[in-house]
């Protein structure tokens, strides 16, 4: 596959996309004094990425669990399939639905696929149509559902070292305890649309399509925040652009007692290289996502793991993520 060309860029351009990656909804003034450029400047900056294909775009990552629902993924092992085919079945799974992420990769695993839905036969069911459709091309498959799915900043775009914040896609800081549920009314669920798709959108754009007052929607958003909802807004990127590439971990590990694995999730969130750290009931016990910069940096990374904490990993497989076609973190 023929790989992109990377951009280079200069400490501004780093620290604003740290900005970004902390709060992609940060005003363009609010960026400008903390990296120090006029509004004018990080504005041109920012634009100039987007253009460049460097940043993709901004979302909203909400807390499933919070809003009612369950979050799984399909992992497919195909064969006898060409290219055309296996993009076939990629488009199809992506009108799914149910299907929030979807990505080819090179490993254990062809595809990937994230499935949200109300409940386990609502998941079931979903599974059930993608493999019937699609069952004289599937070799095997396997499927996971996630407990706890922490995502954090992006750390390596600056070169101080910085404690990880934790935001919740799934679950909370406490194992085994599900956040009580949210009801939403369906200005919630068209305000968190709307963010979900653009987080950078105004007030007032959201207004219009909600069909509410800017203070109601202003209101709404502040709830959503406080409450654990809204758990990020991001920046989507574009990684090869940047010089790194995604790498997902599945890590088959000895249970470990609840101190132990509080060190061993915390060591690796502190790299500046997790992307994000989820908790499974699979075949595999742990996830671990890592944009490294190539592959020689990813094997020192594992290992710099397995060195710190002997007899916790039995075995890992790794995925190498080609390419992201589908991407939707609020289910509605």
């Amino acid at each position: 596959m023929k790989g992109k060309k990377e951009i280079k860029l200069d400490k501004y351009d780093k620290a604003i996309l740290w900005q970004l990656d902390v709060n992609s909804r940060t005003s363009y003034s609010d960026i400008a004094r903390k990296v120090r450029l006029s509004k004018q400047a990080v504005k041109y900056r920012m634009a100039r990425m987007e253009r460049e294909g460097v940043i993709r775009g901004y979302r909203m990552v909400g807390n499933l669990s919070s809003m009612g629902y369950i979050y799984c993924r399909l992992h497919l092992k195909l064969f006898n399939v060409d290219r055309t085919i296996e993009k076939n079945i990629i488009d199809t799974i992506m009108k799914n639905k149910k299907a929030n992420w979807v990505v080819n990769c090179d490993g254990p695993h062809d595809i990937l696929v994230g499935l949200i839905g109300k409940n386990e036969m609502e998941i079931e069911k979903t599974v059930r149509e993608v493999l019937i459709e699609h069952k004289e091309y599937i070799l095997d498959y396997d499927f996971a559902t996630l407990t706890r799915l922490v995502v954090f900043n992006r750390g390596y775009w600056i070169e101080k070292e910085t404690k990880p914040v934790k935001h919740y896609m799934v679950g909370t800081e406490k194992p085994y305890v599900r956040p009580p549920i949210v009801p939403l009314s369906n200005e919630d669920k068209r305000t968190l649309v709307a963010l979900a798709s653009d987080a950078r959108a105004p007030i007032t754009k959201i207004a219009k399509e909600v069909g509410l007052s800017p203070e109601t929607i202003s209101y709404k958003i502040k709830k959503f925040e406080k409450s654990g909802i809204i758990a990020k807004y991001f920046l989507l990127l574009d990684y090869r652009k940047v010089g790194t590439q995604l790498y997902k971990t599945l890590v088959y590990a000895n249970p470990m007692e609840p101190e132990i694995e509080k060190r061993f999730a915390e060591f690796v969130a502190s790299n500046p290289y997790t992307i994000d750290y989820t908790k499974t009931l699979a075949p595999w016990q742990i996830e671990i996502d890592l944009e490294a910069r190539n592959n020689e940096h990813y094997h020192e990374i594992i290992s710099d793991i397995r060195d710190r904490f002997k007899g916790v990993i039995k075995d890992y497989e790794t995925l190498y993520i080609l390419k992201e076609h589908k991407l939707a973190y609020f289910p509605i």
